[in-house]
């Protein structure tokens, strides 16, 4: 496995991790971010981080929440209870930027090479694990958290 460092340079895209609404405070106070399958924890680690992306039941909000850091290696809960049971990988994380309040997605998207044009744009942010998107992406992506995180700080 590489190191962190050769990680971050050779790493020519960013990721992003969807989670419903509900869900995001019990894994940031858990300091780990759950996948389905042990194959999306490891992109996730080989990333070294990712965009946390919200949603909520019934689409009435999403919005980017943080940027996080992979931190240590892919653990497998062997227990199956709560959200383990659908989610039995998990990666320790570190919170890189956290603006106080969700940044609303719908701005930004003409700025995203990954999101399809048109009505169904939220279908590049759904699904488990950890999607992969191309750098300048990332970067568009990181800019508004970290100015939101900024504007919030006064």
């Amino acid at each position: 496995m590489p190191s962190r460092s050769e990680t971050s340079v050779s790493k020519p895209d960013g990721c992003i991790l969807t989670a419903d609404w509900y869900i995001y405070d019990v894994l940031l106070d858990a300091g780990e971010w759950v996948f389905a399958t042990r194959a999306s924890a490891e992109r996730f680690l080989q990333a070294g981080g990712g965009i946390v992306y919200l949603t909520q039941r019934g689409g009435a909000f999403s919005g980017l929440a943080a940027e996080v850091q992979a931190v240590g290696n892919v653990i497998e809960h062997k227990v199956r209870a709560s959200y383990y049971l659908l989610y039995p990988f998990a990666v320790k994380i570190s919170i890189l930027h956290r603006p106080q309040h969700p940044i609303p997605i719908k701005p930004l998207l003409p700025r995203l090479s990954f999101v399809p044009a048109g009505s169904a744009w939220g279908l590049a942010f759904k699904g488990d694990g950890c999607r992969k998107i191309p750098s300048p992406d990332l970067a568009v992506l990181r800019k508004a958290i970290v100015t939101a995180e900024s504007a919030s700080r006064g």
